[in-house]
């Protein structure tokens, strides 16, 4: 495989901004916040770093911690402690044979305590452990005032995170497909043991409906926690992130929040599809630049006063040399907002690169003789 090695950087005009705070928008929530998930930007923010308990929103926690360590595909066989477990079931039966596919649906959808416990014990021998490795991929996102005791979010005085944590942990989550999947399910039908039927599950987060362009991800509530509730949503290019706790009117709160965010961002695209990058000098070609494009579209989502430097990195294999078929990748172009990698393109030959010929040894030795007597004319 070429390494790519050689690199470049092109620094594009700042674009000037200031963070937002609270600005106009009023919600009920004790705490909440807004982020782009592209780069991480807060577009809104309030008590975003006190510590709350978070309900099930616990729960996104558990999913991608079960995605990435343990075989979704597995059938299990439901251990006693998941059956009966306080709060919202997907009513597990003792020994019941499920996968961890349908368990996390039947977590995610219809927040039951009983799977994510399932779960738990299934990807770490027991809810103890899990939970551990929990906090371990918490501060491995970066989630730095998150502690987590168990997989479903019943309250517990050490069971803590915070609005920004929080969607830290949910932009990170909805970038795996299978959890992306799940938590933009309306409804779905899982197994029901040995019943002749399946478990139907429709999706408690509300705003799959209501809001236009919301792709999931997880409701919460229990009485000391109050409602909890984290959505994101998609338009034109724009992915936001939006977490209330404590909001006594979090349908509406998220609402308000998405639209404020989406308004104050677009997508801006530096460089579309097919669109030239720069001549680039082949080893071994007959032309002295070849012309190098972009292979794919080059974007970043801008916020409104908020000052951002953006940054294109070029990096091209080493010791390219001809020939090379057209539309072959030649380097790689990274975008950068404020030191954060937002996206990238592969860069492609737009047209074929062909070797040098190679005179023949007559047309060498006339060159020779032409050459000779081009100096010592008589």
């Amino acid at each position: 495989m070429r390494k790519i090695l050689i690199s470049m950087l092109a620094v594009l005009p700042l674009i000037f901004h200031t963070p937002f705070v609270q600005a106009s928008v009023s919600v009920s929530a004790k705490a909440a916040i807004v982020v782009e998930n592209s780069s991480g930007k807060v577009l809104f923010a309030k008590n975003a770093d006190e510590r709350l308990p978070m309900a099930s929103t616990t729960k996104i926690m558990t999913a991608i911690c079960t995605i990435e360590n343990t075989r979704t595909d597995s059938l299990i066989t439901v251990a006693d402690e998941a059956v009966g477990i306080e709060g919202s079931s997907i009513y597990l039966a003792k020994d019941e044979k499920i996968t961890v596919r349908d368990l996390l649906y039947g977590m995610m959808l219809n927040s039951g305590n009983d799977a994510a416990t399932a779960l738990a014990i299934e990807t770490s021998g027991s809810v103890e452990e899990f939970a551990r490795l929990m906090n371990e991929t918490a501060k491995r996102i970066g989630a730095k005032n998150t502690n987590f005791v168990n997989a479903c979010g019943l309250y517990d005085d050490n069971h803590y995170t915070t609005a920004y944590d929080l969607a830290l942990i949910t932009s990170y989550a909805l970038k795996n497909p299978l959890f992306a999947e799940i938590v933009s399910s309306k409804t779905a039908k899982i197994t029901n043991g040995d019943n002749g039927y399946p478990r139907v599950l429709r999706n408690h987060n509300k705003l799959l409906n209501l809001f236009d362009g919301c792709i999931g991800v997880k409701t919460g509530y229990t009485k000391k926690c109050g409602r909890c509730l984290v959505s994101a949503a998609e338009r034109d290019g724009v992915t936001l992130t939006c977490v209330t706790l404590n909001a006594p009117d979090d349908w509406n709160d998220h609402t308000a929040l998405l639209n404020y965010g989406f308004s104050k961002t677009k997508l801006v695209e530096l460089a579309s599809q097919d669109s030239h990058c720069m001549g680039l000098k082949i080893q071994g070609s007959a032309s002295a630049f070849s012309h190098v494009v972009f292979g794919e579209s080059l974007s970043y989502v801008a916020a409104d006063n908020i000052a951002e430097d953006v940054k294109i990195n070029y990096s091209f294999i080493e010791n390219l040399k001809a020939p090379l078929n057209e539309g072959e990748v030649v380097g790689k172009a990274e975008l950068f907002v404020s030191g954060v990698l937002c996206d990238t393109a592969v860069l492609v030959c737009s047209e074929p690169v062909p070797l040098m010929p190679r005179p023949k040894f007559g047309e060498v030795a006339l060159s020779n003789i032409k050459s000779y007597f081009s100096l010592y004319s008589f």
